[in-house]
């Protein structure tokens, strides 16, 4: 059962019963392996059955919804760290976080709803360090990314000969996401037009197009027309998002952060987002403000100031954080130049990470680093001021077992990050992230890192 005791050392021990495993044939596990990679086909988390754990990673309920109500309370604060460094205007914001002008007129006309939606879909990051749970990054605009696995893949588990045998004595489920946001899609749409069916327009995926086409089927069992829509055949008309062919009230976007900065597209459908005065875009664009790090660092730095009621909170569970910029900071107790604090004999307790970004692209872990290209990040990084600064957490492991079929079963500690589902006001899963490369520093599926969903359980009897 599993239930984190720091006295455990630097591994999560939730390994119910050996017996479970170890008078499981040969065959059978073979088989099971295989049942799995049927069900993850297409999925692009998986790379090959053996790469997938043969029993997934278990939480207490208490914990699992322990994660999800510091995650809620942790975006709510990112939404009003915004909100409050904006003085209201979300415009200013953008354009000193060196936004496209394209985007600015979107945040401003909408700010008031925008910020209402901005929290709906979410999927922060936690880890464990030396048993305290730590959030190390918010991914609100990227919140899509695993959720259709995280759906899909428990049935697998719950329904094999480990979830059936376990199940009789520690009672398990999971929470669908997809379930969550189908609520939240008819939700948004009853409010723009009771009277019609929920329509929505999944726009493209820039990672995986046929993701596009498995989320829209998918949707289409929840009573929504989902239908996959290429950008370019949008046109403007009518106050909805509309192709040639059709109007719909919503359309779900998914693209990668730093195409908020380069991608022509993108800007496009800010412009368009902003003429559908019935319509929606989703997630909005507050909701990719407040994905940039460089928010996450101003709660850091001026949480005591702004918020002083939330600051043991935040402390507890936001690393310190800043933006990396010309001038002086404090860390620890000591006052210090930014280029002092970070020079190469500092390198090992600290992360660098663009602000805006995703899937481990940019993210410098210094203590794997070069002195030399430490020190070159981080003269760019004072100059653009486009990166933040993470203090370094040591990340614990869980016990896993994976199937080779030289070995046979074999239990491996993978260091792992838990990051859970919120997609309107409940609960709603939880991805797990996790290497069994131990010199990866980066955990991230594009950068190799394994994907598996959680399965939650209660007290047996």
């Amino acid at each position: 059962m599993f239930d984190y005791n720091s006295s455990a050392g630097k591994t999560w021990d939730i390994c119910l019963n050996d017996s479970l495993y170890n008078e499981t044939g040969r065959d059978d596990l073979r088989n099971f392996l295989r049942n799995l990679q049927a069900s993850f086909a297409g999925l692009p988390s998986v790379a090959n059955s053996f790469a997938i754990p043969y029993r997934p990673p278990l939480l207490k309920n208490e914990l699992y919804l322990r994660m999800h109500s510091v995650a809620k309370r942790m975006i709510k604060l990112a939404l009003a760290t915004a909100s409050h460094s904006a003085h209201g205007d979300f415009h200013s914001l953008a354009r000193s976080l060196r936004w496209p002008e394209k985007h600015l007129d979107w945040i401003g006309a909408s700010a008031t709803e925008a910020t209402q939606l901005a929290t709906m879909v979410a999927r922060p990051d936690m880890v464990f360090s030396s048993g305290k749970l730590r959030i190390l990054e918010m991914n609100i605009h990227t919140a899509l990314g695993g959720l259709v696995d995280t759906s899909v893949l428990p049935a697998a588990y719950l329904n094999s000969s480990w979830g059936r045998q376990v199940s009789v004595a520690h009672p398990v489920y999971a929470d669908a996401p997809l379930v969550n946001l189908a609520n939240l899609i008819k939700m948004i749409s009853h409010r723009i037009d009771r009277s019609v069916r929920p329509s929505l327009a999944v726009l493209e995926w820039e990672y995986d197009v046929e993701m596009n086409y498995r989320l829209a089927a998918t949707l289409m069992q929840f009573g929504i027309y989902a239908q996959y829509v290429d950008i370019n055949q949008l046109v403007e008309g009518d106050g909805f998002i509309r192709t040639k062919n059709r109007s719909f009230q919503l359309a779900l976007k998914s693209y990668s952060l730093e195409s908020v900065r380069t991608a022509k597209q993108h800007s496009e459908l800010s412009l368009i987002a902003a003429a559908a005065k019935k319509g929606r875009v989703l997630p909005d664009e507050v909701a990719t403000l407040v994905s940039d790090k460089r928010i996450l660092a101003m709660l850091s730095e001026h949480c005591s100031n702004w918020f002083p009621d939330e600051t043991e909170f935040v402390n507890s569970y936001l690393p310190w954080t800043r933006t990396v910029a010309p001038g002086f900071t404090v860390f620890g107790a000591e006052k210090l130049a930014m280029e002092d604090l970070l020079t190469a004999k500092n390198k090992d307790a600290f992360v660098l990470k663009p602000g805006l970004g995703e899937g481990g692209e940019g993210v410098m872990i210094g203590r794997g680093s070069t002195r030399v290209a430490w020190e070159n990040a981080v003269s760019n990084a004072i100059t653009t001021g486009e990166w933040v600064v993470q203090e370094y957490q040591d990340v614990d492991s869980i016990t896993l077992p994976f199937w080779n079929e030289t070995v046979g079963l074999s239990w491996e500690a993978c260091p792992a990050v838990v990051a859970p589902y919120v997609v309107g006001s409940d609960p709603a899963g939880a991805l797990m992230r996790y290497t069994r490369d131990k010199d990866c520093l980066v955990m991230n599926f594009a950068r190799g890192a394994g994907v598996c969903p959680v399965i939650i359980t209660q007290e047996g009897n």
